[in-house]
């Protein structure tokens, strides 16, 4: 009995050991993945480009399946189709692109430019299903998803397309790798995958959100300074109109009229001078925004102000039979 156990135990040394290299080796990939992903996490918060970004993500999941190519495909706003970025033409990113790929030859960039749903592909599969689509091995795969010719020319044997969603479960692009061999997946792996996608969601959309931000700043810029343009053109014009009703006033004072009459006058003058106050007032406020005139303090006398606000409207109130009263 002894003897029996000591010669299982023996025989278990190997197998333990075994597991123990094993569990060492996979605590080490899960280490080195972790890894990657806080190096993402760093790029991210250090990096407004997100070409440099998407590329890192992109790395770090063919680093984690050992994939001999790879591609993020961003999907266009105004279709549903996927594109694929430089080194294509600069046309076709008008239409949708690979905001960032490694390893993809002419006619990979090529066949891939534009996808949409109902494109015979591991990518427009995901993006129809709207989930994760792995064809393990194309010589074997049955969907139809690659032509084999097609598949072998390019030296694909195995893809995974995982689409990527904005907060509000939009989709916005689908990762991709490809391998030159059948390709299995772990669970361990799906999963880093997932976080990895989940940091080029967030960058991607990021990136919109900033892009809509500046497009908005630079259209209220556009705004304000027509708006300047328009204040500018419009004082101008009404200055100059009142000027002539000034110069109108001075000839009338030369005139022969009664108390009653130069008591009209000197209101018209103080209303004139009012206006081209206000003309100067609404002048400089256009001015201010354009940054040609700056802003100083100095005292001033509130009753000044008050008796010059009284002066203006003084006349229409008592045209009510409302009496104004000067406290000053």
């Amino acid at each position: 009995e002894t003897k029996r156990a000591e010669e299982t135990l023996r025989a278990a040394v190997p197998q333990a050991r075994a597991a123990e290299a094993e569990s060492r080796a996979l605590l080490a990939a899960e280490l080195v993945a972790m890894q990657r992903l806080h190096d993402i996490s760093t790029t991210a918060m250090t990096t407004n480009d997100q070409h440099v970004l998407l590329e890192a993500i992109l790395d770090a999941t063919m680093a984690l399946h050992g994939a001999a190519s790879g591609s993020i495909q961003l999907l266009a706003s105004d279709s549903q189709t996927l594109h694929i970025a430089p080194p294509l033409p600069r046309h076709f990113l008008d239409v949708q692109h690979i905001a960032a790929q490694r390893g993809m030859d002419a006619e990979a960039l090529q066949r891939f430019a534009e996808v949409d749903a109902t494109t015979s592909s591991a990518c427009g599969r995901a993006l129809a299903r709207r989930e994760r689509v792995i064809i393990e091995d194309v010589a074997t795969d049955t969907t139809g998803t690659f032509d084999p010719e097609m598949a072998q020319r390019m030296g694909l044997r195995a893809v995974h397309s995982m689409p990527l969603f904005t907060t509000d479960d939009a989709i916005l692009g689908v990762l991709s790798t490809h391998f030159r061999s059948p390709r299995k997946f772990t669970p361990d792996e799906l999963r880093l995958t997932d976080l990895y996608a989940h940091q080029a969601s967030i960058a991607i959309e990021r990136k919109r959100v900033e892009d809509a931000l500046i497009a908005a700043r630079e259209s209220a810029d556009r705004a304000n300074k027509a708006k300047s343009h328009f204040v500018r053109a419009a004082s101008h014009d009404l200055r100059q109109s009142v000027q002539t009703l000034a110069l109108l006033n001075g000839t009338l004072r030369n005139s022969a009229m009664d108390d009653s009459g130069r008591a009209v006058l000197r209101q018209q003058d103080e209303t004139i001078d009012t206006m081209m106050h206000l003309l100067d007032a609404l002048l400089n406020i256009s001015k201010l925004e354009s940054g040609l005139l700056g802003v100083w303090r100095r005292p001033c006398s509130v009753c000044d102000l008050v008796a010059n606000v009284v002066g203006f409207v003084e006349a229409r109130a008592e045209s009510r039979t409302a009496r104004l009263s000067n406290a000053c």
